[in-house]
């Protein structure tokens, strides 16, 4: 297996053991407090591990050029404006559509892969990006009641476009942490995609602390009290991002973020086999099928 596979099938791993975990924090607070506390706790974390392997290699960090800027914070600015969008979508009633339609940031990677980075895929890899995305909405759709036809109705609706701008939002992340990390001229893939993602982090938690601070007074002194999930968080947000920016580095953004859907198949096992949840016959199907397609683009990467 392809290093750029094992790595994004951990980050998704990972990924959805801090989702588990965030989605605890919301519990007690906001949920950009929850997420602030990724970026609060994790930032130190990241510096602390960049700065080991800096010692252990006997490198010096990669100088940073107005490319490589330009493309970690923009990707930073994008990610954060897609969650707060995202946000808006947990408010509007017809949320599963909206969020099924924010999938499509697979295939919206693959035009932002070709128009930034003249990033292509295989016609093999572009058919199970598009088999995978069939198998999520499927297993989006099983529990709603929508039938795929009536799904694709619902585009005109405002849940649907404001999924597919998140998607696109998340889409453009992806593609500039990629070009980001390409950007640097000195050292190794591992060495470019953390100096990527400590550059982001910190760029994201300055942000969002102006704004909470000025927003949302005493969110931020509540999310220091919760400590002890918000190690854990920043923790596995750490690892996951470390992994998914690895990735990136060493494959077309587009491959890795199809794989990446696998992190919705360890959430319908889990629910399975852990929460004992009874799945519909259509889940089941919708499974096997996005299990399928990230096979196929596996092959293709």
């Amino acid at each position: 297996m392809d290093l750029w596979v094992s790595l994004t099938i951990a980050a998704a791993a990972v990924q959805s053991v801090r989702t588990s975990l965030q989605k605890h924090l919301t519990e007690d607070l906001t949920v950009l407090g929850a997420t602030f506390s990724r970026f609060l706790f994790g930032l130190p974390m990241i510096l602390v591990g960049l700065a080991g392997l800096l010692s252990l290699t006997g490198t010096s960090l990669p100088s940073p050029n107005g490319t490589f800027l330009a493309y970690a914070w923009g990707g930073g600015f994008t990610q954060l404006l897609g969650n707060a969008l995202l946000l808006r979508l947990l408010g509007l009633s017809t949320f599963t559509v909206g969020t099924t339609y924010t999938k499509t940031e697979v295939i919206q990677t693959v035009a932002v892969s070709y128009l930034v980075l003249d990033d292509r895929v295989e016609t093999s890899g572009l058919l199970g990006i598009l088999i995978a995305f069939a198998g999520v909405v499927l297993m989006a759709t099983a529990r709603s009641g929508l039938s795929i036809a009536s799904f694709v109705s619902t585009l005109r609706h405002k849940p649907a476009l404001f999924g597919l701008v998140v998607g696109g939002l998340y889409a453009v992340a992806a593609v500039f942490y990629r070009a980001a990390a390409l950007s640097l001229s000195d050292g190794d893939f591992i060495l470019r995609a953390l100096t990527t993602l400590a550059w982001v982090t910190t760029a994201q938690a300055v942000a969002l602390a102006f704004w909470l601070r000025f927003r949302s007074p005493g969110v931020i002194s509540r999310v220091t009290k919760s400590w002890a999930y918000g190690l854990g968080v920043g923790f596995t947000g750490i690892v996951a991002s470390a992994c998914w920016y690895t990735a990136f580095t060493l494959q077309n953004a587009s491959y890795v973020m199809a794989v990446g859907q696998v992190e919705l198949i360890f959430v319908y096992i889990a629910s399975r086999f852990v929460f004992k949840e009874r799945m519909v016959l259509w889940e089941v199907l919708g499974v096997l099928i996005a299990a399928l397609g990230i096979l196929v683009v596996m092959l293709s990467g």
